[in-house]
Protein backbone atom coordinates (compact mmCIF):
# COMPACT_ATOMS: atom_id res chain seq x y z
CA UNK A 1 0.00 0.00 0.00
CA UNK A 2 1.32 3.40 -1.00
CA UNK A 3 1.52 5.70 2.05
CA UNK A 4 -0.41 8.96 1.88
CA UNK A 5 1.50 12.24 2.18
CA UNK A 6 0.06 12.80 5.68
CA UNK A 7 1.02 9.34 6.97
CA UNK A 8 4.46 9.72 5.44
CA UNK A 9 4.88 13.09 7.17
CA UNK A 10 3.92 11.57 10.53
CA UNK A 11 6.36 8.69 10.02
CA UNK A 12 9.14 11.07 9.04
CA UNK A 13 8.48 13.34 12.05
CA UNK A 14 8.47 10.34 14.39
CA UNK A 15 11.78 9.18 12.98
CA UNK A 16 13.19 12.69 13.41
CA UNK A 17 12.11 12.70 17.06
CA UNK A 18 13.85 9.37 17.68
CA UNK A 19 17.04 10.50 16.00
CA UNK A 20 17.02 13.78 17.92
CA UNK A 21 16.49 11.96 21.23
CA UNK A 22 19.37 9.55 20.75
CA UNK A 23 21.75 12.13 19.28
CA UNK A 24 23.96 13.15 22.19
CA UNK A 25 25.27 16.16 20.26
CA UNK A 26 21.81 17.80 20.42
CA UNK A 27 20.35 19.33 23.57
CA UNK A 28 17.21 17.84 25.05
CA UNK A 29 15.46 14.48 25.05
CA UNK A 30 12.05 14.94 23.38
CA UNK A 31 10.85 11.42 24.21
CA UNK A 32 10.98 12.34 27.92
CA UNK A 33 8.26 14.90 27.17
CA UNK A 34 6.37 13.08 24.43
CA UNK A 35 5.76 9.76 26.22
CA UNK A 36 4.70 11.11 29.67
CA UNK A 37 2.59 13.82 28.01
CA UNK A 38 0.84 11.24 25.87
CA UNK A 39 0.14 9.00 28.88
CA UNK A 40 -1.22 11.94 30.89
CA UNK A 41 -3.47 13.05 28.02
CA UNK A 42 -4.82 9.54 27.35
CA UNK A 43 -5.48 8.91 31.07
CA UNK A 44 -7.25 12.24 31.54
CA UNK A 45 -9.36 11.68 28.41
CA UNK A 46 -10.33 8.17 29.58
CA UNK A 47 -11.41 9.59 32.95
CA UNK A 48 -13.48 12.31 31.24
CA UNK A 49 -15.30 9.72 29.13
CA UNK A 50 -15.88 7.59 32.24
CA UNK A 51 -17.34 10.58 34.10
CA UNK A 52 -19.82 11.16 31.26
CA UNK A 53 -20.72 7.46 31.36
CA UNK A 54 -21.27 7.57 35.13
CA UNK A 55 -23.47 10.67 34.82
CA UNK A 56 -25.71 9.63 31.92
CA UNK A 57 -25.64 5.82 31.71
CA UNK A 58 -24.55 4.34 35.02
CA UNK A 59 -26.28 7.12 37.04
CA UNK A 60 -23.70 6.60 39.80
CA UNK A 61 -22.44 10.19 39.78
CA UNK A 62 -24.31 13.42 40.37
CA UNK A 63 -24.34 15.79 37.39
CA UNK A 64 -22.96 18.69 39.42
CA UNK A 65 -20.08 16.56 40.75
CA UNK A 66 -19.40 15.19 37.28
CA UNK A 67 -18.98 18.59 35.66
CA UNK A 68 -16.66 19.68 38.48
CA UNK A 69 -14.46 16.64 37.77
CA UNK A 70 -14.51 17.39 34.05
CA UNK A 71 -13.49 20.99 34.77
CA UNK A 72 -10.53 19.68 36.79
CA UNK A 73 -9.53 17.01 34.26
CA UNK A 74 -9.74 19.38 31.25
CA UNK A 75 -6.59 21.40 32.07
CA UNK A 76 -4.73 18.16 32.90
CA UNK A 77 -5.63 16.80 29.47
CA UNK A 78 -4.61 20.02 27.71
CA UNK A 79 -1.32 20.07 29.62
CA UNK A 80 -0.61 16.47 28.63
CA UNK A 81 -1.35 17.22 24.99
CA UNK A 82 0.98 20.23 25.06
CA UNK A 83 3.83 18.18 26.56
CA UNK A 84 3.31 15.58 23.85
CA UNK A 85 3.21 18.25 21.13
CA UNK A 86 6.26 20.09 22.51
CA UNK A 87 8.31 16.92 22.32
CA UNK A 88 6.83 15.87 18.98
CA UNK A 89 7.62 19.25 17.38
CA UNK A 90 11.18 19.21 18.79
CA UNK A 91 10.80 22.17 21.16
CA UNK A 92 9.15 24.47 18.60
CA UNK A 93 6.64 26.33 20.78
CA UNK A 94 4.64 27.80 17.89
CA UNK A 95 4.16 24.43 16.21
CA UNK A 96 3.46 22.76 19.57
CA UNK A 97 0.69 25.25 20.36
CA UNK A 98 -0.82 24.77 16.91
CA UNK A 99 -0.81 20.98 17.26
CA UNK A 100 -2.25 21.24 20.78
CA UNK A 101 -5.12 23.41 19.56
CA UNK A 102 -5.92 20.99 16.73
CA UNK A 103 -5.90 17.95 19.03
CA UNK A 104 -7.94 19.62 21.80
CA UNK A 105 -10.63 20.99 19.47
CA UNK A 106 -10.96 17.61 17.75
CA UNK A 107 -11.17 15.86 21.12
CA UNK A 108 -13.86 18.25 22.41
CA UNK A 109 -16.02 17.50 19.37
CA UNK A 110 -15.56 13.76 19.87
CA UNK A 111 -16.32 13.96 23.61
CA UNK A 112 -19.49 15.96 22.95
CA UNK A 113 -20.66 13.29 20.51
CA UNK A 114 -19.88 10.56 23.06
CA UNK A 115 -21.71 12.47 25.81
CA UNK A 116 -24.82 12.85 23.64
CA UNK A 117 -24.74 9.14 22.77
CA UNK A 118 -24.37 8.22 26.46
CA UNK A 119 -27.32 10.45 27.32
CA UNK A 120 -29.50 8.89 24.62
CA UNK A 121 -28.44 5.35 25.53
CA UNK A 122 -29.22 5.99 29.19
CA UNK A 123 -32.60 7.50 28.34
CA UNK A 124 -33.38 4.66 25.94
CA UNK A 125 -32.47 2.10 28.60
CA UNK A 126 -34.83 3.77 31.04
CA UNK A 127 -37.61 3.79 28.46
CA UNK A 128 -37.05 0.10 27.71
CA UNK A 129 -37.23 -0.72 31.43
CA UNK A 130 -40.52 1.15 31.65
CA UNK A 131 -41.94 -0.55 28.58
CA UNK A 132 -40.97 -4.06 29.67
CA UNK A 133 -42.56 -3.55 33.09
CA UNK A 134 -45.84 -2.18 31.83
CA UNK A 135 -46.37 -3.99 28.54
CA UNK A 136 -44.75 -7.38 28.98
CA UNK A 137 -42.63 -6.90 25.86
CA UNK A 138 -45.32 -5.14 23.81
CA UNK A 139 -44.77 -1.77 22.24
CA UNK A 140 -46.28 1.19 24.09
CA UNK A 141 -46.01 4.96 24.26
CA UNK A 142 -43.33 4.69 26.95
CA UNK A 143 -40.92 3.20 24.40
CA UNK A 144 -40.01 -0.48 24.35
CA UNK A 145 -38.88 -3.15 21.98
CA UNK A 146 -38.37 -1.95 18.45
CA UNK A 147 -38.95 1.74 19.22
CA UNK A 148 -36.88 1.97 22.42
CA UNK A 149 -33.86 3.80 21.06
CA UNK A 150 -35.91 6.12 18.87
CA UNK A 151 -38.10 6.92 21.84
CA UNK A 152 -34.96 7.74 23.82
CA UNK A 153 -33.95 10.19 21.13
CA UNK A 154 -37.47 11.55 21.05
CA UNK A 155 -37.52 12.29 24.76
CA UNK A 156 -34.41 14.41 24.40
CA UNK A 157 -36.11 16.65 21.80
CA UNK A 158 -39.71 16.37 23.00
CA UNK A 159 -41.78 19.50 23.30
CA UNK A 160 -45.37 18.74 24.31
CA UNK A 161 -48.46 17.02 22.95
CA UNK A 162 -52.06 16.38 23.90
CA UNK A 163 -55.10 14.63 22.60
CA UNK A 164 -54.66 11.40 20.66
CA UNK A 165 -51.52 10.28 18.89
CA UNK A 166 -49.77 7.09 17.80
CA UNK A 167 -48.22 5.22 20.70
CA UNK A 168 -45.01 4.72 18.75
CA UNK A 169 -44.52 8.28 17.57
CA UNK A 170 -42.61 11.10 19.14
CA UNK A 171 -42.89 14.72 18.19
CA UNK A 172 -39.85 16.98 18.26
CA UNK A 173 -39.07 20.44 16.97
CA UNK A 174 -37.41 19.08 13.84
CA UNK A 175 -38.12 15.38 13.29
CA UNK A 176 -41.17 13.14 13.19
CA UNK A 177 -40.34 9.43 13.22
CA UNK A 178 -43.04 6.76 13.12
CA UNK A 179 -42.67 2.99 13.35
CA UNK A 180 -45.20 0.13 13.50
CA UNK A 181 -46.82 -0.38 16.90
CA UNK A 182 -50.21 -0.65 18.52
CA UNK A 183 -52.23 2.56 18.95
CA UNK A 184 -52.95 3.97 22.41
CA UNK A 185 -55.52 6.69 22.97
CA UNK A 186 -54.17 9.29 25.38
CA UNK A 187 -56.67 10.98 27.66
CA UNK A 188 -56.31 14.67 28.48
CA UNK A 189 -55.70 15.02 32.22
CA UNK A 190 -56.59 17.99 34.36
CA UNK A 191 -55.62 18.51 38.00
CA UNK A 192 -58.56 20.39 39.52
CA UNK A 193 -58.54 21.94 42.99
CA UNK A 194 -61.96 21.82 44.63
CA UNK A 195 -62.53 25.19 46.35
CA UNK A 196 -64.00 23.82 49.60
CA UNK A 197 -62.10 23.72 52.89
CA UNK A 198 -61.16 20.25 54.20
CA UNK A 199 -62.54 18.89 57.44
CA UNK A 200 -60.23 18.48 60.45
CA UNK A 201 -60.07 15.06 62.13
CA UNK A 202 -59.28 14.04 65.69
CA UNK A 203 -56.28 11.82 66.43
CA UNK A 204 -57.42 8.55 68.05
CA UNK A 205 -54.19 8.33 70.08
CA UNK A 206 -53.76 11.79 71.62
CA UNK A 207 -57.02 13.56 70.77
CA UNK A 208 -55.42 16.41 68.81
CA UNK A 209 -57.42 17.95 65.97
CA UNK A 210 -55.65 18.45 62.63
CA UNK A 211 -56.11 18.38 58.83
CA UNK A 212 -54.31 15.31 57.39
CA UNK A 213 -53.32 16.92 54.09
CA UNK A 214 -51.53 19.76 55.92
CA UNK A 215 -49.43 17.48 58.15
CA UNK A 216 -48.45 14.81 55.61
CA UNK A 217 -51.17 12.48 56.94
CA UNK A 218 -49.57 12.11 60.37
CA UNK A 219 -50.66 13.56 63.68
CA UNK A 220 -48.48 16.58 64.55
CA UNK A 221 -48.84 15.73 68.24
CA UNK A 222 -47.84 12.09 68.45
CA UNK A 223 -46.81 11.15 64.92
CA UNK A 224 -49.53 8.51 64.46
CA UNK A 225 -50.50 7.96 60.83
CA UNK A 226 -54.00 9.13 59.94
CA UNK A 227 -56.34 6.13 59.38
CA UNK A 228 -57.70 5.81 55.87
CA UNK A 229 -61.32 6.15 57.03
CA UNK A 230 -60.55 9.49 58.71
CA UNK A 231 -58.59 10.72 55.68
CA UNK A 232 -61.56 10.01 53.43
CA UNK A 233 -63.81 11.70 55.96
CA UNK A 234 -61.61 14.81 55.79
CA UNK A 235 -61.62 14.79 52.02
CA UNK A 236 -65.42 14.66 51.90
CA UNK A 237 -65.26 18.31 52.86
CA UNK A 238 -63.69 19.02 49.47
CA UNK A 239 -59.97 18.85 50.30
CA UNK A 240 -57.27 17.99 47.84
CA UNK A 241 -57.25 17.54 44.08
CA UNK A 242 -58.95 15.06 41.82
CA UNK A 243 -57.68 13.72 38.51
CA UNK A 244 -60.47 14.10 35.97
CA UNK A 245 -60.68 13.76 32.20
CA UNK A 246 -61.63 16.50 29.78
CA UNK A 247 -65.32 15.62 30.04
CA UNK A 248 -65.28 16.00 33.84
CA UNK A 249 -65.39 12.31 34.81
CA UNK A 250 -62.79 10.78 37.17
CA UNK A 251 -59.94 8.95 35.47
CA UNK A 252 -60.02 5.17 35.48
CA UNK A 253 -56.94 3.10 36.35
CA UNK A 254 -56.22 2.49 32.66
CA UNK A 255 -56.53 6.21 31.88
CA UNK A 256 -54.15 7.06 34.72
CA UNK A 257 -51.67 4.51 33.39
CA UNK A 258 -51.74 6.05 29.91
CA UNK A 259 -51.44 9.58 31.34
CA UNK A 260 -48.48 8.52 33.51
CA UNK A 261 -46.75 6.89 30.52
CA UNK A 262 -47.23 10.12 28.58
CA UNK A 263 -45.40 12.08 31.30
CA UNK A 264 -42.65 9.46 31.79
CA UNK A 265 -39.95 11.34 29.78
CA UNK A 266 -40.72 14.48 31.81
CA UNK A 267 -40.30 12.65 35.13
CA UNK A 268 -37.16 10.61 34.36
CA UNK A 269 -34.02 12.05 36.04
CA UNK A 270 -36.12 14.80 37.58
CA UNK A 271 -35.29 15.99 41.10
CA UNK A 272 -37.83 16.44 43.87
CA UNK A 273 -38.44 16.43 47.62
CA UNK A 274 -39.51 12.95 48.80
CA UNK A 275 -41.69 12.90 51.90
CA UNK A 276 -42.71 9.83 53.86
CA UNK A 277 -43.81 9.74 57.46
CA UNK A 278 -41.82 12.39 59.33
CA UNK A 279 -38.80 12.41 57.00
CA UNK A 280 -37.91 14.45 53.89
CA UNK A 281 -35.06 13.84 51.45
CA UNK A 282 -33.98 15.29 48.09
CA UNK A 283 -34.07 12.54 45.45
CA UNK A 284 -33.64 11.95 41.71
CA UNK A 285 -35.94 9.68 39.72
CA UNK A 286 -33.62 7.00 38.33
CA UNK A 287 -36.25 4.89 36.57
CA UNK A 288 -40.02 4.56 36.46
CA UNK A 289 -42.68 2.42 34.84
CA UNK A 290 -46.44 2.00 34.66
CA UNK A 291 -48.12 -1.39 35.05
CA UNK A 292 -51.80 -2.32 35.00
CA UNK A 293 -51.89 -2.44 38.81
CA UNK A 294 -50.05 0.83 39.43
CA UNK A 295 -46.82 2.78 39.09
CA UNK A 296 -43.29 1.89 40.18
CA UNK A 297 -40.16 4.02 40.39
CA UNK A 298 -36.61 3.91 41.74
CA UNK A 299 -35.25 6.97 43.54
CA UNK A 300 -31.69 7.95 44.44
CA UNK A 301 -30.78 10.28 47.30
CA UNK A 302 -28.94 13.44 46.24
CA UNK A 303 -25.57 13.85 47.97
CA UNK A 304 -23.43 11.57 50.08
CA UNK A 305 -24.45 12.06 52.80
CA UNK A 306 -27.69 13.66 51.63
CA UNK A 307 -29.55 16.53 53.25
CA UNK A 308 -32.40 15.04 55.31
CA UNK A 309 -35.29 16.82 57.00
CA UNK A 310 -37.02 15.40 60.08
CA UNK A 311 -40.36 16.59 61.45
CA UNK A 312 -40.13 16.67 65.24
CA UNK A 313 -42.09 18.14 68.10
CA UNK A 314 -40.32 21.48 67.65
CA UNK A 315 -40.78 21.58 63.88
CA UNK A 316 -38.68 20.65 60.84
CA UNK A 317 -34.95 20.17 61.35
CA UNK A 318 -32.28 19.49 58.71
CA UNK A 319 -29.03 17.53 58.88
CA UNK A 320 -26.45 16.01 56.54
CA UNK A 321 -26.91 12.36 57.39
CA UNK A 322 -27.74 8.97 55.93
CA UNK A 323 -31.07 8.84 54.15
CA UNK A 324 -33.72 7.00 56.22
CA UNK A 325 -34.90 5.44 52.97
CA UNK A 326 -31.43 4.24 51.84
CA UNK A 327 -29.23 5.66 49.09
CA UNK A 328 -31.56 4.04 46.53
CA UNK A 329 -35.10 2.87 47.16
CA UNK A 330 -38.16 1.70 45.25
CA UNK A 331 -41.62 3.22 45.51
CA UNK A 332 -44.94 2.02 44.10
CA UNK A 333 -48.64 2.82 44.32
CA UNK A 334 -51.93 1.49 43.01
CA UNK A 335 -53.72 3.79 40.58
CA UNK A 336 -56.84 4.20 42.74
CA UNK A 337 -54.78 5.81 45.57
CA UNK A 338 -52.33 7.73 43.39
CA UNK A 339 -52.69 11.24 41.96
CA UNK A 340 -50.11 13.13 39.92
CA UNK A 341 -49.44 16.06 37.67
CA UNK A 342 -46.31 17.64 36.22
CA UNK A 343 -45.07 18.84 39.64
CA UNK A 344 -46.38 16.35 42.18
CA UNK A 345 -46.74 12.63 42.88
CA UNK A 346 -49.27 12.18 45.66
CA UNK A 347 -49.57 8.78 47.33
CA UNK A 348 -49.87 10.23 50.83
CA UNK A 349 -53.10 8.49 51.79
CA UNK A 350 -52.63 6.60 55.07
CA UNK A 351 -48.91 5.83 55.51
CA UNK A 352 -47.94 6.57 51.93
CA UNK A 353 -45.49 9.04 50.44
CA UNK A 354 -45.31 12.19 48.33
CA UNK A 355 -42.77 13.51 45.82
CA UNK A 356 -42.72 17.26 45.10
CA UNK A 357 -41.03 18.24 41.83
CA UNK A 358 -42.01 21.90 42.13
CA UNK A 359 -38.83 23.98 41.84
CA UNK A 360 -39.97 26.32 44.59
CA UNK A 361 -40.29 23.38 47.00
CA UNK A 362 -36.86 22.06 45.99
CA UNK A 363 -35.32 25.52 46.50
CA UNK A 364 -36.93 25.86 49.93
CA UNK A 365 -35.61 22.44 50.91
CA UNK A 366 -32.06 23.31 49.82
CA UNK A 367 -32.30 26.54 51.84
CA UNK A 368 -33.38 24.39 54.82
CA UNK A 369 -36.66 26.24 55.16
CA UNK A 370 -38.26 25.06 58.43
CA UNK A 371 -41.68 26.05 57.13
CA UNK A 372 -41.62 23.60 54.21
CA UNK A 373 -43.49 20.91 56.12
CA UNK A 374 -46.24 23.29 57.15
Amino acid sequence: MTPTPRSAAVRNQTQAVREFHYDDTRPGKPLYLLIPGGLIAVSALALIVYVFYAMFVGLTLETSQGFVLIALLGPVYIGGVFLFSYGYELYDVRKALRLTAIVVVTTVLIVVIIAVLFFLIGDSKGSSDSGSSSGGGKSSSSGSGKGGFLSGIGSAFRTSSSGSSDGGSWVGPIFDINFPTRIITKTAVHQVNVPVAPKPITCESCGRSYIPAETHYTCPGCGTAAPRALVLQSREGGEGSAMISADGTPLSASDKKVAFETLTPQFRRRRGVFIQGRALCLADVVSLSAADAGMQATLKAVGDPPLVGTIGETGLKYAKTASPFGQRWDISREWDTFAFDGDDWDAATETGWRLLFDQAAVARFLKQDTGLAG
